[in-house]
């Protein structure tokens, strides 16, 4: 029987070094550390006794606020995707494009080609486009360097991006999403040209954090196709995707978003329409008590570091480096 099997624990340097490494990984989280606890008494003492201690560790654990927290995660992302009211069927999407090739359309660019997605990069001119494609083949190189892509991955990823000025690339594209400078007349300047040059039920969406969707769709032909997509950077990375529907997007203009994250392996959140939806919402609190610690002599190193401790994988003002401070 297993119970009766000898067992040789590692010594205590091993335990040691396997603590260090789950708690850097764990970030605050409590359960990892108790696992390996429960594996060093099930090495060192009696089966009888190992076994009463896990049990005693898992109902102690199954009553904690992490417990509960982590369930209602699990719950929360398989409901999202799929909300009640989501009964249209989606469109189909084959090709796409960005307009603006910065950090976040660059990022967005990234993620549609990990999806398999033909993309259509849009700058304003011949410098900016390639200032767009050093972006997008930066983010591609850094996933080489990782062990994420191959050489040979990273190259076709490359190769499916066009890449130009020119808004007739976009005669025949399924799905346009506008990733430019925050400023509704810069916004309302592309759409204007996106009416004029895409196919009249090509879906078009920005991805403003702050703006108001309606006031960016106003005047744009058959509105019912115009909907809010909003990435969060690097948005090749991060999980979540706010669909934000404006009162004139269709029901299958919004099954096609929510079908669109799936495919980019994102979890879709409907968001209502406020200042900076949900995740810039919250986080506009988290920076301006941030900004407050700072304006009271803190500094800036040690606020970030703070955080990083409390498990935040980067700390405020790192966060707000990343995504560039003309944005914050």
């Amino acid at each position: 029987p297993i119970s009766e099997r000898p067992v040789t624990s590692p010594d205590a340097a091993w335990w040691d070094e396997q603590r260090k490494a789950i708690a850097k990984r764990a970030k605050g989280e409590v359960a990892p550390l108790r696992a390996l606890d429960c594996l060093r008494m099930a090495a060192e003492k009696p089966f009888a006794e190992a076994m009463a201690h896990e049990r005693a560790t898992f109902l102690e654990l199954r009553a904690s606020d992490q417990a509960a927290a982590l369930r209602h995660i699990f719950f929360a992302e398989r409901a999202a995707p799929k909300p009640a009211h989501l009964d249209a069927k989606p469109r189909d999407i084959r090709s796409a494009a960005v307009i603006g090739g910065g950090t976040m359309g660059a990022g967005i660019a990234a993620a549609l080609r990990d999806a398999g997605l033909p993309v259509t990069l849009i700058e304003r001119d011949a410098e900016a486009v390639a200032r767009g494609l050093a972006n997008l083949r930066s983010i591609f190189d850094g996933a080489v360097k990782r062990g994420k892509l191959t050489e040979a991955q990273a190259q076709a990823r490359m190769d499916g991006v066009t890449a130009g000025s020119d808004y007739a690339l976009l005669a025949d594209t399924d799905l346009v999403i506008e990733a430019v400078f925050e400023d509704l007349t810069v916004k309302r300047a592309v759409f204007a040209q996106l009416g004029q040059t895409c196919r009249a039920d090509a879906i078009l969406a920005t991805n403003t954090s702050y703006l108001d969707p309606r006031l960016i769709a106003e005047g744009v032909a058959n509105p019912d196709r115009f909907i809010g997509l909003h990435f969060f950077s690097p948005a090749n990375v991060m999980k979540l995707l706010e669909i934000v529907p404006t009162h004139t997007t269709s029901p299958e203009t919004l099954a096609t978003g929510f079908a669109l994250a799936r495919s980019l392996a994102k979890i879709p959140v409907q968001a209502g329409i406020c200042d900076g939806f949900i995740g810039n919402r919250i986080l506009k609190r988290y920076r301006t008590e941030a900004e407050t610690l700072v304006r009271q002599g803190i500094a800036i190193d040690a606020i970030d570091a703070a955080m990083r401790a409390h498990g935040f994988a980067m700390g405020p003002f790192e966060a707000q480096d990343l995504g560039g401070l003309d944005i914050a």
